[in-house]
């Protein structure tokens, strides 16, 4: 799956003293770190809410090539010891059953919404109609129910955002699951 968590902003003033090989497997995999200032980095690793990050202060490191090198090992032990769900997509889960009420609308409108990563690496949604308080039916809220959990299957499986293209979904009312 090409899902980039790579890290684009490194300040000039710290890219210019780490080596090559270190910025580009931070610009592949950004492991939470972030920059809020010049003197200190900061790793966020996020489980049910929780941050486990921390904060890296480099008059403790002496270099910025040390203190990157613990705060990416330290985020690939917390990878390893609690997996989260933005380590990869889990067919289990990214899937919801929506209720909104459109502006100017009269009626509440009902949908499954099936969640991916789009090409750009971006977090993205697929709405499964299911009708309104008027035309909703049993059938068709377990119709659009199943739809949603089969795609969001499928790019699990595949890890291909196309999955969810519109000549891929279009005729879903009309696929048996």
């Amino acid at each position: 799956m090409n899902q980039k968590r790579g890290l684009s902003k490194i300040p000039s003033c710290i890219k210019e003293v780490l080596s090559p090989s270190l910025i580009m497997a931070l610009e592949e995999d950004g492991y939470g770190i972030s920059f809020p200032d010049v003197k200190f980095a900061q790793m966020r690793y996020l489980k049910e809410k929780k941050d486990y990050g921390k904060i890296y202060k480099i008059e403790k490191y002496g270099s910025w090539e040390r203190l990157l090198r613990a705060a990416m090992l330290d985020n690939k032990r917390l990878r390893k010891l609690m997996p989260n769900s933005s380590n990869g997509p889990d067919p289990t889960k990214g899937v919801t059953f929506r209720t909104t009420k459109p502006k100017g609308r009269i009626y509440t409108e009902y949908a499954y919404i099936a969640s991916y990563i789009n090409s750009k690496g971006k977090p993205a949604i697929k709405s499964f109609f299911c009708g309104s308080e008027r035309t909703v039916t049993d059938n068709m809220m377990k119709k659009a129910e199943n739809a949603a959990w089969h795609f969001r299957r499928l790019y699990c499986e595949s890890g291909d955002p196309s999955v969810f293209s519109k000549e891929n979904t279009r005729y879903w009312r009309n696929m048996s699951f």
